[in-house]
Formats: C-alpha cells, sequence, structure tokens
C-alpha cells in the first residue's frame, strides 16, 4: 500500500502541476482538449460522466450499508431501505450545492474533518495497551495472483484517488497557481498516511479472517474498543465520512459539463451558471439524475 501511495503522490504532483499552470473551470476536460483534441477530451471524460456518478452512488451505498441498521426500521433493513437512504443522501447533498459555492465548501469542510478524526480516534485507541490485537500466519497461495493484485488494487486507488478533481475549481479558486498545487500535496499526503494508520489499526485488532469476512469494518473496530455503544457512533460517523466523496463529486463534475458545454460538446444550458451561487444548475440536477439511476444497479463491494 505504501509503494500504491508513492505511485498516487508523482500522480498528485503531475496534476498539481497541471492545475497551476493552467486553471480553469473544467480543468480535466479542458487540459486534454488543449494538449490533444476536443474529440479526445470528449472520449476520456464523457466515460467519467458515466462512471463518476456510478462511483457516487456506490459509496453512498456503503454509507448507507452503515446507517441503515441504526436509524430505520426493522421493515427496512433491505435493499430497498439501503436505496432509500442512498438516493435521500445525495439529494440532500443536491440541495446543499444548489444553494450556492460557498455553502458546499462549508459542507465538504466540516464532512472532512469528521472523517479525518474519525480515522484519528479510532486509530489512537488501538495503541491504549490493553487491547487484544490478532497474530495471524497468513498463507499464500500461487494461483490467481494476478487476479488477486488487481482486486486489491481497486480499494487503494479508490482512496488514494480524488486529487485529479481539484483541477476542476481551477476557475473558483483564489490564486489558483499557488493554493492548486498546496492542495493537492498537502491532501494527498494526509490521504496516505491516514490510510496507512486505519489499515495499521484493522490488521492488528481484526486480522486477516476480520478483514475479509467484514464489510463494515470501522463500525466493526469500534465495536470491538469501545463496545456497542462504539459500534454505532462510528456507523454514523462512517456515514458522514462517505458523505465528503459524494459531496466533493457533486461540486466537481457540474464544472467537467461546463467546459464539455464551451467547447460546444454539450447542449449550451450545461454552461449556465447562476451568477448569484456561482452554481450550474442544469448539470448539477442533470448529476443528480445519473447518480439516482445508478443506485438501482447491481453495485456492491464485494469483501475479499
Amino acid at each position: 500500500m505504501a509503494a500504491w501511495g508513492a505511485v498516487s503522490l508523482c500522480g498528485a504532483l503531475t496534476f498539481a502541476e497541471i492545475g497551476a499552470r493552467y486553471p480553469t473551470t473544467g480543468g480535466f476536460y479542458k487540459v486534454f482538449s488543449y494538449c490533444f483534441h476536443p474529440a479526445f477530451a470528449f472520449m476520456i471524460n464523457w466515460v467519467l460522466v458515466i462512471s463518476n456518478a456510478a462511483s457516487v452512488a456506490a459509496v453512498a451505498l456503503i454509507g448507507a450499508e452503515y446507517i441503515n441498521p441504526i436509524i430505520m426500521p426493522q421493515s427496512l433493513q433491505n435493499d430497498a431501505g439501503i436505496k432509500i437512504m442512498t438516493i435521500t443522501s445525495v439529494v440532500v447533498l443536491y440541495i446543499i450545492n444548489y444553494l450556492g459555492i460557498k455553502m458546499s465548501a462549508r459542507t465538504q469542510n466540516v464532512l472532512t474533518l469528521f472523517k479525518i478524526g474519525m480515522i484519528l480516534i479510532l486509530c489512537a485507541a488501538v495503541f491504549k495497551g490493553n487491547i487484544n490485537t490478532t497474530k495471524e500466519v497468513i498463507a499464500y497461495h500461487n494461483n490467481n495472483n494476478i487476479s488477486a493484485f488487481g482486486i486489491s488494487l481497486v480499494a487503494v486507488f479508490f482512496t488514494y484517488g480524488g486529487y485529479q478533481q481539484t483541477i476542476n475549481f481551477g476557475g473558483d479558486i483564489i490564486n489558483p497557481k499557488i493554493n492548486i498545487p498546496k492542495a493537492i500535496f498537502f491532501g494527498i499526503a494526509t490521504v496516505i498516511s491516514l490510510y496507512m494508520l486505519i489499515n495499521f489499526a484493522y490488521y492488528s485488532v481484526l486480522g486477516i479472517s476480520g478483514l475479509q469476512h467484514k464489510t463494515t469494518l470501522a463500525a466493526t473496530l469500534a465495536g470491538v474498543l469501545f463496545g456497542a455503544a462504539g459500534y454505532k457512533i462510528v456507523s454514523l460517523l462512517m456515514f458522514v465520512s462517505v458523505l465528503a466523496f459524494v459531496n466533493v463529486n457533486i461540486m466537481a463534475n457540474p464544472r467537467v459539463y461546463y467546459a464539455m458545454a464551451e467547447d460546444g460538446i454539450l447542449p449550451a444550458r450545461f454552461k449556465r451558471v447562476n451568477s448569484q451561487t456561482q452554481v450550474q444548475e442544469f448539470g448539477l440536477s442533470f448529476l443528480l439524475v445519473r447518480c439516482s439511476l445508478s443506485c438501482f444497479l447491481p453495485i456492491r463491494f464485494k469483501p475479499y
């Protein structure tokens, strides 16, 4: 994981340099359009338009799986209840973002602080000294090594990604030539450190078998450390932390639509911006519809 963190750091620094040299709204699209051709940029970004909505839905579903057993009635402890919670959370964040970029940015800051605080609390508890940690002998098998390696990268890159979204805000950031590289570097360095720390905590307390057979790892870890109350509290906090990922995608993706509309790739309505709130209202609504529809696809992260 440390090696892939280093690879991601190199990618983050590359995007930091690009964002500093070419700060513009929807920068991820604009860079490909400027360096190669608008058609090439369209092909790459249209795939992202589809896949990012599915990613948002997938992560929101994970958050719903954490919170559903805590707040939903027994009759909704099923797939229908999870989808209801998923769509509800996406709609709430849509409304927050619709109110303006300042509101969505403040929400993102609060959600991110919640996530960092939760990780630090869980990791600090592991070092209390009276926790029974698990020691296991790991059996390595020679069959399907390539497949297993590829599967392991899914979660790693899901965690170490996101820095590329930063350049989409180039037109909104004050002094982007300094602040974009600074935000990307410190952001990815923080993510790598926290990811390594929390995985050490998971392995120390739950062991390999626990990692293989549990889908709500953070809540399970809290249950071992703090009991039933800890399980419920961390389930709530995990749901809040998942919202941070959903919110940043709701903020970033409409700006890609805006850039594509500027080049005439998408209809002109995608580049309409509310002058008071700085919100691409149609693009934001389009993303909401895509995310809601993706919730009904068979998206699940199987624990390996």
